[in-house]
Protein backbone atom coordinates (compact mmCIF):
# COMPACT_ATOMS: atom_id res chain seq x y z
CA UNK A 1 0.00 0.00 0.00
CA UNK A 2 2.58 2.54 1.03
CA UNK A 3 6.34 2.67 1.01
CA UNK A 4 7.88 2.75 4.51
CA UNK A 5 11.06 4.32 3.19
CA UNK A 6 9.11 7.25 1.73
CA UNK A 7 7.29 7.83 5.04
CA UNK A 8 10.58 7.78 6.98
CA UNK A 9 12.15 10.21 4.50
CA UNK A 10 9.17 12.56 4.83
CA UNK A 11 9.41 12.44 8.62
CA UNK A 12 13.14 13.10 8.47
CA UNK A 13 12.61 16.07 6.11
CA UNK A 14 9.90 17.46 8.41
CA UNK A 15 12.16 17.16 11.46
CA UNK A 16 15.06 18.85 9.66
CA UNK A 17 12.87 21.69 8.42
CA UNK A 18 11.53 22.25 11.97
CA UNK A 19 15.08 22.32 13.32
CA UNK A 20 16.18 24.81 10.67
CA UNK A 21 13.14 27.02 11.37
CA UNK A 22 13.80 27.09 15.12
CA UNK A 23 17.54 27.65 14.68
CA UNK A 24 16.84 30.50 12.26
CA UNK A 25 14.44 32.13 14.70
CA UNK A 26 17.00 31.96 17.49
CA UNK A 27 19.57 33.85 15.44
CA UNK A 28 17.20 36.17 13.58
CA UNK A 29 18.72 39.25 15.21
CA UNK A 30 22.14 38.71 13.55
CA UNK A 31 23.39 38.12 10.01
CA UNK A 32 26.73 37.13 8.50
CA UNK A 33 27.77 39.74 5.93
CA UNK A 34 31.14 39.37 4.17
CA UNK A 35 32.38 37.13 6.96
CA UNK A 36 31.41 39.64 9.68
CA UNK A 37 28.59 39.09 12.15
CA UNK A 38 26.27 42.11 11.92
CA UNK A 39 23.49 42.71 14.46
CA UNK A 40 20.11 44.30 13.83
CA UNK A 41 20.60 48.10 14.13
CA UNK A 42 16.99 48.63 15.22
CA UNK A 43 17.24 46.62 18.43
CA UNK A 44 17.79 48.47 21.75
CA UNK A 45 21.35 49.03 22.93
CA UNK A 46 22.61 46.25 25.17
CA UNK A 47 19.72 43.96 24.28
CA UNK A 48 20.56 40.26 24.17
CA UNK A 49 17.66 37.82 23.90
CA UNK A 50 19.82 34.82 24.85
CA UNK A 51 20.78 36.18 28.27
CA UNK A 52 18.53 35.18 31.14
CA UNK A 53 17.83 37.82 33.75
CA UNK A 54 18.00 36.90 37.40
CA UNK A 55 15.24 37.77 39.78
CA UNK A 56 16.38 40.60 42.02
CA UNK A 57 17.10 39.39 45.50
CA UNK A 58 15.60 41.42 48.29
CA UNK A 59 17.95 44.02 49.71
CA UNK A 60 19.30 43.02 53.13
CA UNK A 61 18.22 44.92 56.21
CA UNK A 62 20.87 47.44 57.27
CA UNK A 63 20.16 49.44 60.41
CA UNK A 64 22.33 52.50 61.06
CA UNK A 65 22.48 52.72 64.83
CA UNK A 66 24.92 55.59 65.31
CA UNK A 67 27.17 57.95 63.35
CA UNK A 68 30.44 59.56 64.41
CA UNK A 69 31.11 62.44 62.04
CA UNK A 70 33.91 65.00 62.24
CA UNK A 71 36.54 66.48 59.96
CA UNK A 72 39.02 63.84 61.19
CA UNK A 73 36.82 60.79 61.55
CA UNK A 74 33.72 59.34 59.92
CA UNK A 75 32.32 56.12 61.38
CA UNK A 76 28.91 54.46 61.46
CA UNK A 77 27.57 51.55 63.47
CA UNK A 78 25.64 49.36 61.01
CA UNK A 79 23.91 46.23 62.36
CA UNK A 80 26.05 46.40 65.48
CA UNK A 81 29.42 46.74 63.70
CA UNK A 82 31.46 49.95 63.66
CA UNK A 83 32.52 50.72 60.06
CA UNK A 84 34.35 53.43 58.15
CA UNK A 85 33.92 54.39 54.49
CA UNK A 86 34.90 51.52 52.19
CA UNK A 87 34.39 48.75 54.76
CA UNK A 88 31.84 45.97 54.38
CA UNK A 89 29.55 43.86 56.51
CA UNK A 90 27.62 40.93 54.96
CA UNK A 91 28.39 42.22 51.42
CA UNK A 92 26.96 45.65 52.30
CA UNK A 93 29.58 48.32 51.68
CA UNK A 94 29.63 51.73 53.34
CA UNK A 95 30.19 54.15 50.44
CA UNK A 96 30.00 57.44 52.31
CA UNK A 97 29.07 58.72 55.74
CA UNK A 98 27.21 61.99 56.23
CA UNK A 99 26.18 63.67 59.51
CA UNK A 100 22.69 62.09 59.56
CA UNK A 101 22.75 59.31 56.97
CA UNK A 102 24.97 56.66 55.39
CA UNK A 103 25.21 55.72 51.70
CA UNK A 104 25.26 51.91 51.40
CA UNK A 105 25.84 49.62 48.41
CA UNK A 106 24.87 45.98 47.88
CA UNK A 107 25.14 44.12 44.55
CA UNK A 108 25.60 47.40 42.66
CA UNK A 109 22.49 48.99 44.18
CA UNK A 110 22.94 52.09 46.35
CA UNK A 111 20.64 53.60 48.94
CA UNK A 112 20.75 55.96 51.89
CA UNK A 113 19.99 54.72 55.36
CA UNK A 114 19.25 57.26 58.09
CA UNK A 115 19.83 56.92 61.79
CA UNK A 116 17.44 54.50 63.45
CA UNK A 117 15.45 56.40 66.02
CA UNK A 118 13.45 54.73 68.75
CA UNK A 119 10.09 56.01 69.90
CA UNK A 120 10.54 59.02 72.15
CA UNK A 121 14.34 59.03 71.91
CA UNK A 122 16.19 62.16 70.99
CA UNK A 123 19.43 62.23 69.03
CA UNK A 124 22.29 64.15 70.61
CA UNK A 125 25.20 65.55 68.68
CA UNK A 126 28.39 66.29 70.58
CA UNK A 127 30.97 68.54 69.02
CA UNK A 128 34.51 68.78 70.29
CA UNK A 129 36.56 71.90 69.85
Amino acid sequence: MFDRGAVTKRRLRAMISCFVAFAGAAYADSRLVDGTLVYDPTRPAGWNPRVATLVDAERPNAVVESIIYSSKRKMARVNGTLLTEGQQINDIMVVSIEPRRVLLEWQGRRWYSSLASGAGQQMTIRRSQ
